[in-house]
């Protein structure tokens, strides 16, 4: 199927990720936790980048999952989780420091807790399911930026909730007070206090909830 430039239905978004994951797959061997996309990185480690590169493929890969498509590379993503969240293993990701760009790709993973649940659980062992919450529960009182990283924090703990993991509902809260403190009015949050408007709250993150 030729891709139209405007993406006008399901059957086209699906087949835009589908090609998009195919051109990852070609920088992405197996038993890795990571991958290089070229010398991307901004602030942070060369290592970091590789596993945000890996990170924001499961944008797509997880609601591509979510909605029954046949995912090919799915159990490549699968395994390169366990092995980065994994502390004995060489491919961990380690610890988060603060303001730590690892926080913001967790939400990714919380994004594929809530969406798939125990379809994505039931692919982890005990073991590797504990050192999965214990590895994004980092980010439950983690210093971070006083911004739309709040969101992100939000997103993993609404994921354990979905998946039946152990949540901290007083950290949703905290964090969702702190975002509501941004609120400019007409639909609009500022990037934290007294920063510009921020267009992932108004024009993105909504439609994960909705």
């Amino acid at each position: 199927m030729e891709i139209s430039k405007i993406l006008s239905s399901r059957e086209e978004v699906t087949q835009a990720l589908m090609t998009m994951l195919s051109a990852l797959d070609k920088q992405f061997p197996a038993g890795v936790a990571q991958f290089s996309l070229g010398k991307t990185c901004a602030h942070y480690s060369t290592g970091i980048a590789e596993m945000e590169g890996l990170s924001r493929a499961l944008w797509g890969l997880f609601p591509l999952m979510a909605g029954g498509a046949d995912v090919p590379f799915s159990e490549k993503y699968i395994n390169a989780i366990k092995l980065g969240t994994d502390p004995q293993s060489p491919s961990y990701w380690g610890e988060s420091g603060p303001y730590d760009q690892r926080l913001v790709e967790m939400a990714a993973y919380g994004l594929g807790l809530a969406l798939l649940q125990d379809t994505l659980t039931d692919r982890f062992s005990e073991t590797e399911l504990k050192n999965l919450h214990r590895w994004l529960n980092q980010i439950t009182d983690a210093q971070m930026p006083d911004s739309n990283w709040n969101y992100f924090a939000i997103i993993v703990q609404l994921g354990f909730k979905r998946a039946g993991m152990p949540y901290d509902q007083a950290a949703i809260d905290r964090r969702f007070n702190m975002m509501e403190a941004y609120y400019l009015g007409g639909g609009w949050y500022s990037d934290g206090p007294g920063r510009p408007k921020d267009y992932y709250i108004s024009h993105g993150i909504p439609f994960l909830w909705g």
